[in-house]
């Protein structure tokens, strides 16, 4: 692979450092399989129409998943990574926005879903750019329960998904095909976030 000089590809200082991050994070040959087969979980009153679904967009860019420990310490981490990253996937939208779902889908994963008896348990994050530049924040938790999904993905419930989708972003859910985890899904478009 030939590529350019990285003050080509980054003009500030702070870029070509995430530049040079991701590149030591990325293996020389790599495939990222799409997830199995997913469940949507969005009510039935919800128009599809005119959507496209996350599962099937294309992904053009992605930053392969991470995974952090349960705890509220990893929210710095996840906020911090999450910035370079999304610079260097190159997302045309609110990257602000962007970074505060992502913080939010991860302080409830953390809140509601850490085992009782406060084992080593694990987040996953994956952010992908489809063809169409929406942005797709994939949260992944050990635990299975969702308590009143419907409500909570609606904003009708709670304070964190309400703030993800008042922040601009689409939310859905599935369950692992093992049924062990979860997936609290995020889409985001470029553009306006609603106020």
């Amino acid at each position: 692979m030939v590529a350019p000089a990285e003050h080509e590809i980054a003009w500030h200082p702070g870029d070509r450092t995430a530049l040079r991050v991701w590149l030591l994070g990325v293996p020389a040959f790599a495939a990222y399989p799409q997830a199995g087969q997913r469940r949507d979980h969005r009510g039935p009153d919800e128009d599809h129409t005119g959507t496209t679904s996350a599962v099937d967009a294309p992904i053009d860019r992605i930053w392969p998943t991470r995974s952090y420990a349960l705890d509220r310490a990893s929210l710095r981490r996840v906020r911090s990574e999450a910035f370079t990253y999304l610079t260097i996937l190159g997302w045309p939208g609110d990257v602000v926005a962007a970074v505060e779902v992502l913080a939010r889908l991860a302080d409830n994963a953390i809140r509601h879903a850490r085992p009782a008896d406060k084992a080593d348990a694990r987040l996953d994050v994956l952010l992908a750019v489809t063809e169409d530049d929406a942005l797709r924040i994939d949260v992944t938790d050990p635990s299975p329960a969702f308590p009143d999904s419907e409500a909570a993905v609606h904003g009708k419930k709670g304070r964190g998904l309400r703030q993800v989708r008042l922040l601009g972003a689409d939310v859905t859910w599935s369950l692992a095909e093992d049924g062990r985890s979860k997936t609290v899904r995020a889409r985001m478009v470029p553009g306006e976030v609603p106020v």
